[in-house]
């Protein structure tokens, strides 16, 4: 049953892998971010740091989010969608995915201008 907390030790691999990926994602971005900050750990440019912030996010996004998604699917049963502290998540992944899906096209564009670009 959803409302069975020993019922949700099943969803921790899950929930897990996702933690274990937003995290290589974060370290690889901490390799970044120290060669834009000063000894302080201050940026040297602002700009550039936010900037880096927002790709190391869209990155995490889309590298990581379709594969997080089916897990948390695969883990979870219909009785989750209906009732259980996750339920109300559940049924907002319809609207990530048109999101991810749409952001995907994006980047494939982006690259496509890019690689144009460069045999410009």
């Amino acid at each position: 049953m959803a409302t069975d907390p020993l019922a949700w030790w099943r969803h921790f691999p899950a929930l897990a892998s996702a933690a274990t990926g937003i995290n290589e994602a974060s370290n690889a971005w901490d390799t970044v971010s120290d060669s834009l900050c000063d000894m302080d750990g201050w940026p040297l440019d602002e700009d550039a740091y936010a900037d880096g912030k927002v790709k190391r996010d869209a990155e995490v996004f889309l590298n990581h989010g379709p594969e997080v998604l089916a897990r948390v699917r695969a883990a979870a049963d219909g009785t989750d969608y209906i009732e259980g502290p996750i339920s109300d998540d559940l049924r907002h992944l319809r609207g990530i995915d048109t999101t991810m899906v749409r952001a995907s096209q994006l980047r494939h564009e982006w690259e496509q201008i890019m690689a144009l670009m460069d045999a410009s």
